[in-house]
């Protein structure tokens, strides 16, 4: 919770390399987090709910940030306002399509609920998890800047790429389809042969474009579990 507080702010001051590693930290705390609560035998529905906030935070609220202010830059035109309320006066600018990135967190949320109450025990996900959809997004800023995507930045910079993205995977976090999860009950899940192409291509994706590899590492996680749910 604490580095997706971090996270945020530092994507609040276009800071968006910080942020990446934020949630980066945040993403190996919640890899781990289930696992050392379990060998301490310290599970309790407490816990559970604690996760979930955290997650909705780092997960959810930072990159809906990331993206909003992105989208604020990209060069979409704002929007004045001015607002007279009680003798006060207030003018204020806003790129309304912006507004849109707000959508990742509201889909987290509504996401995360849904974990907390019925997938405990399930060896699959059950739509894109949270940290996946996160690690996209915040990594989608440092993928345009990259050296090595230059020939993709004209259609990847699109604003209405950006905001058809945003939509989509607020879609798919609550979609009914199956994905294979990286940390629970690896034994119940014969799907090793897709995380050994994932980490290989992820360490490939790494090599080539470094921290802005993490917006890729996530597509091709979505690409593997597209043909398994084909096979």
């Amino acid at each position: 919770m604490f580095f997706g507080c971090l996270g945020a702010l530092f994507a609040f001051m276009h800071q968006f390399e910080l942020t990446a590693i934020c949630i980066l930290i945040s993403a190996a705390f919640d890899l781990f987090d289930g696992a050392f609560a379990r060998m301490l035998k310290v599970t309790s529905p407490l816990g559970a709910q604690l996760d979930a906030m955290a997650d909705l935070i780092s997960f959810g609220f930072t990159p809906g940030i990331v993206m909003f202010q992105y989208l604020q830059i990209s060069g979409l035109s704002s929007q004045h306002f001015f607002w007279s309320f009680m003798g006060m006066d207030t003018h204020f600018s806003l790129v309304i399509w912006g507004l849109i990135a707000f959508l990742i967190p509201i889909a987290s949320a509504l996401r995360l609920a849904i974990f907390v109450v019925t997938e405990h025990l399930r060896p699959d996900f059950k739509g894109v998890p949270t940290p996946a959809n996160a690690l996209l997004f915040v990594g989608f800023p440092l993928l345009l800047n990259a050296d090595a995507s230059s020939s993709l930045q004209n259609f990847l910079g699109q604003p209405l790429f950006i905001v058809s993205l945003i939509v989509l995977m607020s879609i798919l976090m609550n979609a009914p389809i199956r994905l294979f999860s990286l940390k629970r009950y690896p034994q119940l899940q014969p799907t090793w042969y897709y995380q050994i192409v994932l980490f290989g291509g992820g360490l490939i994706l790494i090599y080539f474009f470094q921290l802005a590899a993490m917006s890729l590492i996530m597509i091709l996680y979505l690409f593997l579990n597209i043909i398994r749910n084909l096979g």
